[in-house]
């Protein structure tokens, strides 16, 4: 077992992705020093700042399927510099002296960093692609739910009746403007890195911004404006994003556990026939997919916190929260792949309960539709009178256990102005949705245009 839930046999599946985590274990992340390396070769061997034939041999050589990660781990442990030792493996393989011009007017955090960006570009397309998948399944939701009533509950009470199509639109619009903030700070978090010791780009002199341009275009990378070595404001904005994200999937997590709960039964997390809830309780259907949602989220909130760390550093470099990032942003994107891994299960295979969410509605009596019966009151009573008439009739219901038809239809006050009949009519649940199925129409139509 690893000394992290996401490196153990048992739970890495459980606690990580196998995608997500391929794109930040070590190989992958040695690679990526070695791609941007050859990039940086490759552009100052265009404008002749290092031999093309030293460039060439550099680029053949930097493949983490020819070097030995036993021996570049022994170089760490002598250097004490994790950088140096690769470029040190990677030079004894070099021939005719090509490993002499590897690194070339570059500090080590141009590299990390730049090949740290590589690795969130590749971990967005996964975000990207899963989002996506999840916002399709939950548009196909909205619509079979359109017109399935349900009872809306504020501060943990009955309130007003809304369609679950409406509660599920509500997610997809927060799960959109999530992808919009994804595709606004691209800009921002895919800038790569080339300024040298302080940032200044004094070792690469006039031909600096020639070099960064044609190394970033090789890399797929915007060109930053300015060094960031010491701004990390592109690293925690990705973070904060994902946090959000994963909040947002906490919350729909939440929400299924809660109203799966015996007392509500509205909805049930799909599990496998084998699947045991209870070692000791049979009868248990636990909503453990969602449960570990929820802690995931919970987990990555306390990671985010690091983001704002990590914006502190001190003068032009900073190794002491760089050596942060390290350990954070591997184990973030894990997490946070596990997270979309498991929504996107829970979703496809939810289950609702049509009929129980039928009975909740009626549970109150009919005390749900009281906002109605005020605002029927009111256009001959005014609104704040009519309130005070229909809490206290609502007092007498709860106190009484009488339903809320039957006080109404006793109450010589209200039958002044409103019948027995319309009274029926104004405690009948479906009359007092709202446009809870026109929110689902529109936001479906336009969950449809995005090609969702």
């Amino acid at each position: 077992m690893g000394n992290a839930m996401t490196d153990s046999f048992l739970f890495k599946d459980v606690f990580g992705d196998v995608e997500m985590m391929k794109i930040w274990d070590d190989r992958n992340w040695l690679q990526k020093w070695l791609d941007v390396e050859v990039a940086l070769a490759e552009a100052e061997a265009e404008i002749g700042v290092v031999p093309q034939k030293a460039a060439d041999e550099i680029g053949r050589r930097a493949n983490m399927a020819i070097l030995h990660h036993e021996k570049i781990k022994e170089r760490f442990d002598q250097l004490g510099h994790p950088l140096m030792a690769l470029i040190k493996v990677l030079q004894e393989v070099c021939e005719d002296g090509a490993g002499e011009f590897i690194h070339w007017g570059a500090t080590t955090q141009d590299i990390m960093d730049t090949a740290l960006v590589l690795q969130i570009k590749e971990s967005l397309i996964i975000i990207d692609r899963e989002l996506s998948s999840i916002l399709t399944i939950l548009k196909e939701l909205a619509k079979v739910h359109r017109d399935t009533i349900m009872v809306g509950r504020t501060h943990g009470q009955q309130a007003l009746p809304i369609t679950f199509g409406f509660k599920v639109v509500v997610w997809c619009k927060e799960l959109q403007r999530h992808k919009e903030r994804l595709v606004e700070c691209r800009k921002r978090v895919l800038a790569g890195q080339l300024s040298g010791a302080v940032g200044t780009m004094a070792s690469f002199g006039k031909k600096g911004f020639e070099i960064q341009h044609i190394m970033m275009k090789k890399l797929g990378l915007d060109v930053p404006d300015i060094t960031w070595h010491s701004a990390r404001d592109r690293v925690s904005e990705i973070i904060n994003i994902l946090n959000m994200i994963s909040s947002s999937f906490g919350k729909i997590a939440k929400e299924i556990i809660l109203l799966q709960k015996n007392e509500f039964d509205e909805l049930e997390e799909s599990s496998m026939v084998e699947k045991i809830s209870s070692s000791t309780m049979p009868h248990k259907k636990n909503p453990s997919t969602c449960e570990t949602v929820v802690a995931l989220s919970k987990m990555i909130q306390a990671l985010s916190c690091l983001s704002s760390e990590i914006m502190r550093p001190e003068h032009e470099r900073d190794n002491i929260l760089l050596k942060c990032e390290w350990m954070l942003l591997p184990q973030f994107f894990v997490m946070f792949g596990a997270i979309m891994k498991h929504s996107s299960k829970v979703l496809y295979g939810l289950k609702i309960n049509k009929e129980q969410m039928k009975k909740n509605l009626e549970i109150t009596g009919g005390l749900i539709l009281s906002e109605q019966v005020m605002l029927q009151l009111s256009k001959k009573l005014g609104r704040q009178k009519s309130h005070e008439i229909v809490k206290n009739l609502a007092k007498k219901s709860l106190r009484e256990n009488i339903s809320f038809e039957e006080v109404l239809s006793n109450d010589p006050q209200i039958l002044e102005y409103v019948t027995k009949g319309e009274i029926k009519e104004l405690i009948n649940p479906y009359s007092y949705t709202g446009l809870s199925s026109l929110f689902v129409d529109k936001i479906v139509a336009e969950l449809d245009s995005s090609g969702y």
